[in-house]
């Protein structure tokens, strides 16, 4: 169970780093700085996350290490089912710092479960491979889906035109590619629809709540697990 929660969250992960850059070009007023916004939203949630550290900790020793990884679970759904309909930059990166708490508290919280629910000493070195691992394949399942369910949401338009949709995007503010067969001329990229965001980004947050009440099952099983270990060593 530890290890579908965390497949689930970092899932809703990729979907995040997969299509945030498109989001801020095609559905923001960030215009030609999308890239510069990226910037600054891994520098905020990465501050955040530092200083989440410490807190996280404290409280999950205090009140259990299932409860601050179902939290940051929750925080993370929340901020990923409000990101499509946000398109001011300014609100996004303000919303930024419950992005880098939510992923430190899950962290702490989902290290300190799995280390306590190794079943078995002499496979730790496996089971602990195991659990780093399907973050990687979460997180890579979660950015392939993502793109693939976007690329059905194009705006019905010529390419160089504005689109009938979406007020915020403008032929400046998107990206471009080599066109390869032109000398170099320069193509500009057909946006994607509001409705492929809000598609993309809600998935992620359902994974998140899904992930969360995966997370409050694991931490049933392991508390009845651990008391039934402390009453064996009490009667003995």
């Amino acid at each position: 169970y530890v290890i579908l929660s965390r497949f689930l969250f970092y899932a809703g992960l990729g979907v995040f780093s997969a299509m945030i850059l498109y989001f801020f070009e095609d559905q923001t007023n960030a215009g030609k700085n999308a890239k510069a916004m990226m910037t600054y939203v891994a520098m905020i949630s990465l501050v955040f996350s530092l200083l989440a550290v410490w807190p996280a900790g404290f409280l999950s020793d205090k009140f259990g290490s299932g409860i601050v990884a179902a939290l940051g679970s929750i925080l993370m759904s929340i901020f990923l089912g409000t990101m499509p309909f946000q398109p001011n930059v300014t609100i996004i990166m303000l919303l930024v710092p419950i992005y880098g708490i939510a992923q430190q508290g899950y962290n702490v919280g989902d290290l300190s479960m799995v280390i306590q629910s190794i079943p078995n000493e002499k496979k730790k070195a496996r089971d602990m491979g195991a659990w780093n691992a399907i973050s990687a394949f979460g997180q890579a399942l979660g950015s392939a889906l993502s793109s693939s369910m976007i690329s059905f949401f194009h705006e019905d338009r010529n390419i160089g035109t504005s689109p009938s949709s979406s007020g915020n995007f403008s032929p400046s503010s998107s990206s471009s590619v080599d066109a390869g067969s032109n000398g170099g001329d320069l193509q500009t990229r057909v946006p994607y629809k509001r409705q492929g965001y809000e598609l993309v980004f809600l998935s992620a947050s359902v994974m998140m709540l899904i992930s969360c009440g995966v997370l409050c099952i694991a931490s049933s099983r392991l508390q009845a697990k651990l008391q039934a270990k402390s009453d064996q060593y009490n009667e003995v």
